[in-house]
């Protein structure tokens, strides 16, 4: 089991490598750097958030609201944020590691083609957040920091 976010995102990457998938790594969108951009190869679009939480019901529903304001913010198509473990929900926006392959092959029928984000800047400029990681304050963080971070035209990176 990973233990950090980052060996999360390791561990998903390797997934995406093994499959086949081609994906962008932390790229600029909508105001936040999500860990990885995919494509369907139908054109849908495919953010992945790599959160090492342990899977409590109020991770999980906290892994539900972080998914939405990542769709929401990348206007992508499926935002789901990855736990190492724990209950599988893709049509709310939360995947097991364990269950990200199966999930992934459902999800685009293994098909998919070289991930262009909708505004991925040549050198991304970015503004941090130094707040607490306090599920209380992910709206702050989602709803103030992010818009603001959009009107600037920055990313922002909650530390």
């Amino acid at each position: 089991m990973a233990r950090s976010s980052a060996e999360l995102a390791d561990r998903i990457a390797r997934v995406l490598a093994r499959l086949r998938i081609p994906a962008t790594r932390e790229p600029s969108i909508g105001g936040v750097a999500p860990d990885f951009f995919l494509r369907a190869g139908d054109g849908r679009s495919i953010i992945l958030e790599a959160k090492s939480w342990s899977p409590t019901a109020a991770n999980v529903e906290r892994a539900r609201t972080q998914a939405e304001y990542y769709k929401a913010l990348t206007a992508t198509n499926a935002s789901w944020v990855v736990l190492n473990e724990g209950p599988s929900d893709p049509a709310h926006g939360v995947v097991s590691l364990g269950e990200l392959p199966q999930v992934l092959r459902e999800y685009a029928n293994d098909k998919w083609q070289e991930p262009r984000p909708p505004r991925l800047p040549r050198r991304r400029r970015t503004i941090f957040a130094a707040m607490p990681f306090d599920p209380v304050y992910d709206d702050t963080y989602f709803v103030g920091i992010i818009r603001a971070a959009v009107k600037a035209g920055v990313v922002a990176d909650r530390v």
